[in-house]
Formats: C-alpha cells, structure tokens, sequence
C-alpha cells in the first residue's frame, strides 16, 4: 500500500512539473512580443553557454538591430577537455535568436527563465533524457541597453574569430571599419 502511494506521489510531482514547463513554453509568444513591444535594438549582451564538453562566455554588442561587436573564451567543461573558439556565429546570441532557441529546444527544454524587465529568456536549460552526455546550459550574465551613440563606427564587425585553444579570448571587428 505504502508503495502504491509513493508512486503516486511521484506521478503528481512529475505530472505538476511537466505542466510547469508546458506552462513557460506558452509564454514564450507573450514573452516575445513584450521583448519587441520595448524596440530595444541597442544593447550589450553576455551570455556564457556551457555544456559537458566546454564552457563559452561570449559577449555581443547590438546597434541598430546589427552584430556590431563579439568577444568569446572559452574554458573546459566538466569533461576537463580541451576546447577551441571555432567561428561563432554572433547572431545566435541576439535576443531574438535566444527566443528561437527555446522554440527550436522543443521536448528537450528541461527548464527556461525570463528576464522580468526586458522579457527576454534569462535561462535555457536544454536536455535529452536518453542521450547521457547532452545537457546544455544557455545563461544571460548580463544585460545593458545602449543608446546609439554608445558605441563608434570603429567597433563595427568586420571579421569572424580563428580557432583558439582553450583560456585565450578572441575579439572581432574591435577597432575595424567596414
């Protein structure tokens, strides 16, 4: 009897917090369109991106709705592998691709935050069940809105980084014009 009611303890549980998660994967139209309501297309963005093989902390700055700026290291996971910066695609850390992100996620989304200010999502925890070594964190560190006139036409992205060993920091298009 006592086993038949710890089981359906733990079928409630998972059954509240599966709703749970159904219930943060709807908000993310609403959550969406509150990001686009603000028309924030000058920011600062850092975002570390951690999995078992590799930590990347990457930073991007945004002017006028364009990758104007990105710096990246990156350090060893879990694994204590090495790790290399290869070219980054700067935009897949933008606020609209982090909404992408969630959506494209689908069943291995395991958890998701947002940002109760901007509406953007804070926290992307993505994870296959049945793969053992597949769990992935996508973490904003810090957010900062930016005027246009916060950053010079000097700052402009004009290169992709070079693969790097793990622990040095690559930056692009610093002090480059286009």
């Amino acid at each position: 009897m006592r086993r038949y009611k710890l089981m359906a303890i733990a079928v409630t549980l998972a059954f509240s917090a599966l709703m749970l998660l159904i219930a943060a994967a709807q908000d993310i139209p609403a959550e969406q369109a509150a990001w686009e309501k603000l028309g924030i297309e000058s920011y600062h963005i850092a975002v570390q991106d951690a999995g078992v093989w590799n930590l990347v902390n990457v930073e991007v700055w945004v002017q006028e709705g364009r990758v104007q700026r990105l710096e990246a290291n990156c350090e060893p996971g879990l694994a204590e592998m090495p790790c290399y910066l290869f070219t980054l695609d700067a935009s897949q850390f933008e606020v609209g691709e982090l909404f992408n992100r969630v959506q494209a996620a689908g069943e291995r989304l395991a958890n998701i935050e947002y940002d109760p200010t901007y509406h953007f999502p804070t926290l992307i925890v993505e994870d296959d069940p049945q793969v053992y070594d597949d769990e992935h964190i996508l973490r904003v560190t810090a957010f900062e809105e930016l005027s246009v006139d916060e950053m010079s036409p000097e700052d402009t992205l004009t290169a992709t980084p070079e693969p790097d060993a793990c622990g040095s920091s690559k930056e692009m298009g610093k002090n480059r014009r286009t």
